[in-house]
């Protein structure tokens, strides 16, 4: 029962208001995500999140908060083997110039 809620900053969560429910087709991709407030809310709202941080010390910060809150909902992924990659998401998340 522990895992039943998340604590986050409000302030990133609130992002998927603003846009249509994901559906699980509508692809997001959070490129500074951890701790993982934003990514959780997008998976919450049926996005298809991918996630990652340019910062890869904080990475596990962020699989511990999606094990949490959003366990096979937001695919984790180091920012090395996003960098290069071609675009393919509807929506991306820049929190920290790259």
């Amino acid at each position: 029962m522990a895992e039943l809620f998340a604590a986050v900053d409000l302030g990133g969560t609130n992002i998927h208001a603003a846009l249509a429910r994901g559906d699980g087709r509508l692809a997001a991709m959070d490129w500074c995500a951890a701790p993982g407030g934003k990514s959780v809310s997008l998976a919450w709202a049926d996005f298809a999140v991918t996630a990652s941080d340019v910062d890869p010390t904080r990475l596990p910060l962020l699989e511990q908060t999606v094990a949490r809150a959003a366990r096979n909902r937001v695919r984790v992924v180091p920012y090395e083997a996003l960098r290069d990659a071609p675009a393919k998401y509807g929506l991306e998340l820049p929190d920290r110039q790259l």
